[in-house]
């Protein structure tokens, strides 16, 4: 499942219900900053599936191999929706969204398109399971996306005659032009860049 559902994001920020199809359409993008910031993908480690034959379509993902290990052995929920981590890809390593699997099938959610791909080397795809703390601030994002962010970080424009200064500006967006204070929530699952 993605990091909330469209339900919880309404509920959980009360944003009026003629906004649902902007809180659905936000997600994902919220989903992707907090991905990026956070530089973790919320793997879990022990339900994975490993394969050199694999094969990336437009929405689906189909393992070749005949193994006896599928995506219905190795634990991954049997019904979707539910979030898979790509990693051993050449064009795919990211998180998509999956609708349904079969043993040998997992078709992606509407809007989850791959690059089509065969790779011809070891591709695992990891089961991604979001805690359920990160649903508040991915809230607190969609609610600041949908008043703010095409303003984040100016200080002051002008059209013409009229003109509007924002306040002090500037101190307050930290990377994407998100609020810092909002981004300090998301910091507790940040994994460190080593260099």
């Amino acid at each position: 499942m993605a990091i909330l559902t469209t339900t919880e994001a309404m509920a959980l920020g009360q944003f009026p219900a003629a906004k649902s199809a902007l809180v659905a359409d936000l997600i994902p993008i919220v989903q992707d900053a907090i991905l990026e910031y956070c530089r973790n993908h919320f793997i879990r480690w022990e339900i994975k599936l490993g394969s050199s034959d694999y094969v990336f379509e437009d929405d689906t993902i189909t393992d070749n191999s005949g193994s006896t290990e599928t995506f219905t052995t190795e634990f991954f929920p049997t019904d979707g929706p539910f979030d898979v981590a790509i990693r051993g890809s050449y064009n795919n390593n990211r998180v998509f969204q999956v609708e349904s699997r079969t043993a040998t099938v997992l078709t992606l959610s509407s809007g989850h398109d791959m690059v089509p791909e065969t790779p011809d080397r070891g591709v695992t795809v990891y089961l991604v399971q979001f805690p359920k703390a990160l649903k508040f601030p991915a809230t607190q994002m969609i609610g600041f996306a949908m008043q703010k962010y095409s303003m984040a970080g100016v200080e002051q424009f002008s059209l013409a005659d009229w003109s509007v200064t924002l306040g002090s500006g500037g101190g307050d967006a930290g990377p994407g032009g998100w609020p810092t204070g909002l981004l300090m929530q998301l910091n507790r699952w940040r994994t460190p860049r080593l260099m």
